[in-house]
């Protein structure tokens, strides 16, 4: 529940279109991330399904928090197949990448993400 909080609580920043840098408290610096992807004006998850280094503004972490409960309950048969527990994690990888969901890309256009 606090991984889907912690996002939640980036939407509600006083400036919706400033763009912000968030990550882990526990993420190591361990140059995985030297190639940069130029920030965009998308919601842009820099270690693919893991939601553990990002860049976006309030409104993108919005409609973030949209897709959790709409992209959940639109696969909810297929999920509950996959996993036995469902975190913020399992939200991106099962909805997310293609290896386990065919319309992954246009989950990323319809929600404004980039991986």
């Amino acid at each position: 529940m606090s991984c889907f909080v912690r996002l939640l609580s980036y939407s509600i920043f006083e400036n919706k279109e400033e763009r912000f840098f968030v990550s882990d408290y526990d993420v190591i610096n361990s140059g995985k991330w030297k190639t940069w992807h130029p920030i965009t004006n998308k919601l842009h998850f820099y270690d693919a399904d893991c939601p553990c280094l990002a860049s976006g503004n309030a409104q993108e972490f919005g409609q973030l928090c949209d897709a959790f409960f709409d992209v959940t309950m639109n696969r909810l048969t297929a999920l509950q197949a996959k996993a036995n527990h469902y975190h913020d994690q399992e939200f991106f990888m099962y909805n997310f990448m293609h290896k386990d969901n065919a319309d992954a890309e246009k989950l990323w256009i319809k929600y404004n993400m980039f991986f």
